[in-house]
């Protein structure tokens, strides 16, 4: 399959089409049959990068370009191969629709000058490209399905080093392997360089996501391992900025005194696409941040303050970590609205306040978030409790009724902001699209958990359609068929993400895929009634 979606060109074939580009570059741009690669070669070649460079990296550019523009010339024309062999392959289904995610040669080569252009100062970078022409080979590729990495690479160039090591991966690395390698990419910084730390931080996440979408680009990766890999990236960077903010923090006021068992007393819940093990390149941070301590007990330090400021504190040094924006960027973008009161709750719960609310005034909404809930940092013994505490919550006998009209009424609700055109196709948020499958997996969890407790075991949607069919109360036919329908949603918005496209796409090509998730949609809800 590896071979299907690489560009089939022999070396004696590359080193042809080279020597052909090479009598164009950099004298007789104007002559180049591709007529609008003219003018922006022509800007490039011009510009004050080019014109201000040494002599020995206008020499590197004139050989990479030749080569440059031969790999350009190749993945356009195989691009809609490799789209649908890549996607076709993993869904076992027939994509047409992919052309949305892949940009105009001229784009990407307009995105792939940006890079050259940065690198011009430091030749050996453009050495780098001229001597390992798989890796030029990919970030071209990259260039074509997404902005968001080149543009990256325009900003660090270092990050290039990574696409010379061309091992495959056909697995996503553990959390655990990430937190270690974090672990000891930051032991080499001092405790009390705090700026260094979160430039790591922010390093090691780039690195690590831009191997993820190389794997992805040439099809080592799954869509669901890719998005394996970014959720176990995100929780091994929330665990290292917790460490982080808590050492900080103990510093100046010692250890809350009284919080139970051994750690921090601190628990980071995730939600949503991190909840549901599902994040993609762009994704942010739906969290909820619980303690487990006295609310009469103070800090053990010089400087003792109540703990329930310590961990307000705490949680403000996370946020700053996580978000403040240095020269390498944020880290992640994070939201807190989940948490109990929304906005106009406070920033951090105690673990029994947090028990309470859900227990007794807890929205049907938000037990549908809770459906799609897990511990992702902190102690572990928070962990098991939370689990404990989510099992019981989603196992409450329900008026089935009253729970179908609220979970119809939220749905309509949140599609109500859409647009009326029926020309396009909200992949997300049209009739059936993601969403409507997500609120049926939520619907099954919060009614049939009394009486199926398995069901409440997994928060992402895949495994808990497999878990319906298990406990007989979804047909193999209708969970395959929400399943396939969901992974194809995800592998579309996901490629549309990467272009920083929004979810609207032709509606004609997904046509029966939409039909079949109403249908079954709509035996599922109506079946309720009979119950």
């Amino acid at each position: 399959f590896q071979e299907t979606i690489r560009p089939q060109r022999s070396e004696q074939t590359f080193v042809r089409e080279t020597s052909e580009w090479a009598q164009f570059w950099p004298d007789r741009i104007s002559d180049i049959p591709q007529k609008a690669f003219i003018p922006l070669l022509q800007e490039f070649r011009e510009s004050r990068a080019v014109s201000k460079s040494s002599e020995i990296s206008i020499q590197r550019l004139d050989e990479l370009m030749p080569l440059a523009l031969a790999m350009l010339e190749t993945v356009t024309q195989q691009k809609s191969l490799e789209q649908e062999a890549t996607l076709s392959h993993q869904l076992h289904v027939s994509l047409p629709e992919l052309e949305v995610c892949w940009v105009e040669p001229t784009e990407t080569l307009k995105r792939f000058l940006a890079i050259v252009e940065a690198i011009m100062r430091r030749s050996v970078y453009l050495s780098l490209l001229i001597e390992n022409p798989s890796a030029l080979l990919v970030v071209i590729q990259l260039c074509g399905m997404t902005s968001l990495v080149p543009d990256k690479l325009a900003r660090f160039p270092s990050l290039l080093e990574e696409f010379v090591d061309d091992r495959p991966v056909y697995q996503p690395p553990s959390k655990e392997s990430l937190s270690d390698e974090l672990r000891q990419h930051l032991m080499r910084v001092p405790e009390d360089d705090y700026e260094q730390q979160l430039n790591r931080l922010r390093a090691f996440k780039q690195r690590h996501t831009l191997r993820a979408a190389k794997a992805d680009i040439t099809g080592q990766l799954s869509l669901m391992n890719v998005s394996d890999y970014l959720t176990w990236l995100a929780e091994a960077s929330l665990q290292a900025a917790l460490d982080i903010a808590w050492r900080k923090l103990v510093q100046k006021y010692g250890e809350p005194a009284g919080y139970q068992g051994s750690g921090k007393g601190f628990l980071i819940v995730g939600y949503g696409k991190l909840g549901g093990i599902e994040m993609s390149y762009s994704s942010d941070l739906d969290i909820v941040f619980l303690y487990d301590a006295p609310l009469d007990g103070e800090t053990d330090g010089p400087r003792k303050i109540e703990n329930s400021l310590f961990y307000m504190q705490l949680v403000k040094n996370l946020n700053h970590i996580l978000m403040t924006d240095t020269l390498d960027g944020r880290l992640y973008e994070i939201d807190m609205r989940l948490r109990p009161s929304g906005s106009a709750g406070l920033f951090v719960s105690t673990f029994e306040g947090f028990q309470r609310y859900q227990e007794k005034d807890a929205w049907v909404w938000e037990r549908q978030a809770l459906v799609r809930s897990r511990p992702v940092a902190g102690d572990r013994h928070l962990f098991t409790r939370f689990n404990a505490l989510r099992t019981a919550c989603l196992a409450t006998e329900v008026d089935q009724a009253a729970l179908k009209q609220s979970v119809l009424e939220m749905l309509q609700k949140m599609k109500s902001h859409l647009s009326s055109k029926t020309d396009v196709f909200d992949l997300k948020y049209g009739d059936g699209g993601l969403v409507d499958i997500e609120f049926l997996a939520q619907h099954i969890v919060l009614s049939q958990s009394v009486e199926y407790p398995a069901i409440t075991r997994f928060s992402d949607n895949v495994r808990i359609f497999e878990t319906a069919v298990k406990q007989g109360i979804l047909s193999e036919e209708d969970a395959h068929t929400l399943t396939q329908a969901y992974l194809i949603y995800r592998a579309l918005i996901h490629r549309l993400s990467l272009q920083q496209q929004s979810n609207l796409i032709d509606p004609q090509g997904l046509t029966q895929v939409r039909q079949d998730v109403i249908d079954v949609c709509s035996r599922w809800y109506a079946s309720v009634d009979k119950r």
